[in-house]
């Protein structure tokens, strides 16, 4: 469905939509780049976030695409890859977020803290109009979980969500 591309006309278009370029990326040989990491997690506050984009720079990194699972981290991508040259954001709706809206206390059964509910329509307002001016250079995280939930209305919700995300990507 989509032509592929080879490694370097694809970062060449990363870059392009992040809208950052910079010498050493066009003239270095080897490329070194993280696709897709978490930098936003808790586990990475208090500094470790910038301490790790800074060390990544340092060891030729060229490029990390840090992903964003709902609002609040991905408000804390885009602050991060502010910060950072060698990081570009990309925003998005975790499958096991994107039902949040319509889960149930009561029937959480799943070994994990249940997600906190957000507006899931406003984020995915943002999340395009983010794409739409060039500040995300990517859609993600998103996708279908079947694994942890069997519910139809949580699978149906994701596929909404999902729906809508790859709209986002394919208009912009």
């Amino acid at each position: 469905m989509f032509p592929r591309l080879s490694l370097r006309p694809r970062l060449a278009l990363l870059l392009q939509r992040s809208k950052r370029t910079d010498r050493a990326f066009n003239q270095s040989r080897t490329l070194y780049v993280d696709a897709h990491c978490h930098l936003a997690h808790r586990d990475y506050k208090n500094g470790r976030d910038d301490e790790v984009a800074q060390k990544a720079a340092a060891a030729n990194v060229s490029r990390i695409c840090v992903n964003g699972l709902e609002t609040v981290s991905n408000e804390a991508v885009l602050s991060l890859c502010e910060r950072h040259t060698n990081l570009v954001p990309a925003c998005g709706i975790h499958p096991l977020h994107a039902p949040c809206e319509v889960y149930s206390a009561e029937e959480w059964d799943l070994d994990m803290p249940i997600p906190a509910r957000f507006d899931v329509s406003e984020e995915l307002i943002k999340i395009a109009n983010w794409a739409a001016t060039g500040k995300i250079a990517a859609i993600g995280e998103c996708g279908l979980d079947a694994f942890y939930y069997k519910t139809d209305l949580y699978l149906k919700r994701q596929e909404e969500v999902l729906e809508k995300l790859c709209e986002v990507s394919v208009t912009h």
